[in-house]
């Protein structure tokens, strides 16, 4: 019987410590719902990252829509990354990217919702390092 309570014991220790730790990584993410103002087609936000953490853009748009990330920073370590359900990877949308076309616009190869992630590489987050940034989101 008591191998039995060592074992319920160890399990719900366990269940805690993953609980704990989901919540110390979630509370590095700040998500915000990109929203465009009646007849404009950017946004304009601000943030600051720090260490493993990442800001999360939502928005939707529909396929062959161009997407533009156009983001300051006084970092030349912020990354800009693309997410979608449907997209095998992420899309690095930073400046000079491959994946922009010459204007530095995004097509947007599916309908539906995206996120985009402001982030840094890890060796920067490892250190603790801080940056703040500005972005504007267009959509055409």
């Amino acid at each position: 019987m008591n191998y039995l309570k060592s074992i319920v014991f160890a399990l719900s220790l366990g269940i805690f410590s993953v609980s704990a730790i989901a919540k110390t990584s979630s509370s590095e993410v700040k998500n915000i719902n990109v929203q465009f103002k009646q007849n404009a087609y950017s946004a304009t936000y601000k943030g600051k990252i720090s260490g493993y953490g990442y800001d999360q853009y939502h928005l939707k748009a529909k396929k062959g829509q161009l997407l533009k990330i156009t983001a300051t920073s006084a970092s030349k370590n912020m990354g800009v990354y693309l997410f979608n359900k449907e997209l095998p990877d992420s899309v690095d949308l930073s400046t000079g990217s491959l994946s922009l076309d010459t204007n530095g616009n995004y097509v947007l190869p599916h309908s539906g919702a995206y996120q985009i992630r402001i982030l840094q590489p890890r060796a920067f987050a490892r250190r603790g390092e801080k940056f703040s940034y500005v972005i504007q989101v267009s959509i055409h």
